[in-house]
């Protein structure tokens, strides 16, 4: 299977349409759309969604990213490193099971999103995208390192 064998032409529009009035409504702004990946920005905050598919599973998993932006030059692609939201969730909790959900068509995509905006977004990214130190404190676990401090 190759690259473009995964690639779809929806997943841009359905997180535009599903996730991007939520976010909206907390700050964000579209800042890039990829291949396989759309981001939102509020100042140097970052949300990511981007999907893969496993050889072993059936259907295409959304993962989920808060980050804080490397760079955001208008002619290079926005670049910062991103704490996966499955970090920010406790077992228990009704999202911990997201990344499991799957899609295969545009319909079941649209139905993950609105589940990820209300139990993953809403419970665990904002409260998380809100703190920078507390964002910034979660980098450096994630990543071994703070590179979101110069230097």
């Amino acid at each position: 299977m190759s690259w473009n064998d995964l690639l779809n032409d929806y997943f841009d529009q359905a997180c535009r349409s599903v996730l991007g009035p939520y976010l909206e409504a907390h700050g964000f702004a579209h800042l890039h759309s990829g291949p396989a990946s759309v981001m939102f920005a509020r100042g140097e905050v970052f949300t990511q969604f981007t999907y893969w598919s496993s050889e072993d599973e059936p259907g295409f998993r959304v993962l989920v990213g808060v980050g804080l932006l490397e760079s955001s030059q208008p002619e290079r692609r926005p670049r910062g490193r991103a704490v996966p939201a499955w970090r920010l969730i406790p077992a228990e909790a009704p999202g911990r099971a997201f990344q499991a959900w799957a899609f295969d068509d545009e319909g079941q995509l649209l139905e993950l999103l609105g589940r990820v905006r209300d139990l993953v977004l809403e419970a665990h990214v904002m409260p998380v995208a809100a703190d920078p130190a507390r964002l910034r404190g979660l980098l450096a676990e994630t990543w071994g390192h703070d590179r979101s401090q110069p230097g």
